[in-house]
């Protein structure tokens, strides 16, 4: 770890797993500033290939099915995120959290080629497990399990377990934090 990422973190040690891709200085005034209106990206690549995941063990989901889910019924979904803001039905139960809610700006698939996809979201906060959740049900959209009315039911039950099954985290990427005071 450089002396910049040492000086960063403060003291706090990151596995070595984990890659810091840059390291910015910032005013050190802003230490104790309030995190609203902070954005979160996190994105999840699912692959449909095996011999494909096999290469990116670890990296990205892999999704065993015939054919991909439709991709337009999963965006004509995900657009109902923007639009709602308690996502109870997609945190994990008895998690501890003060609030449920959060506001998704952006919630996307985007194709990569005939076996790789991309679930792509923003939100001002995350609740656990609540990307994983999303993604386990816009798959079960796309497959035909669940319909768009199913998951507004779904989200106004704010009832766990009427949410389709959370994806494994892996691939699941932070990709970008986004201050606005900066």
């Amino acid at each position: 770890m450089s002396h910049a990422q040492s000086v960063l973190l403060e003291g706090k040690v990151l596995q070595d797993n984990v890659p810091i891709a840059n390291v910015e200085v910032i005013n050190k005034q802003l230490n104790n500033v309030s995190l609203t209106n902070v954005l979160g990206e996190f994105e999840i690549p699912i692959e449909r290939e095996n011999n494909l995941a096999f290469f990116k063990n670890g990296y990205s989901y892999y999704f065993p099915c015939q054919k991909k889910p439709d991709v337009k019924l999963t965006n004509q979904a995900a657009k109902y995120l923007l639009e709602v803001n308690d996502f109870a039905c997609f945190s994990k139960s008895h998690a501890g959290a003060k609030t449920t809610i959060c506001k998704v700006t952006k919630a996307e698939w985007e194709v990569l080629d005939d076996h790789s996809i991309v679930f792509h979201i923003t939100a001002d906060r995350f609740l656990r497990n609540m990307v994983r959740a999303i993604v386990g049900t816009l798959i079960d959209i796309g497959n035909g399990k669940l319909t768009s009315e199913d998951l507004k039911k779904i989200i106004e039950s704010k009832n766990r377990s009427m949410a389709g099954t959370s994806v494994p985290g892996n691939g699941l990427y932070l990709c970008e934090i986004k201050y606005p005071y900066l």
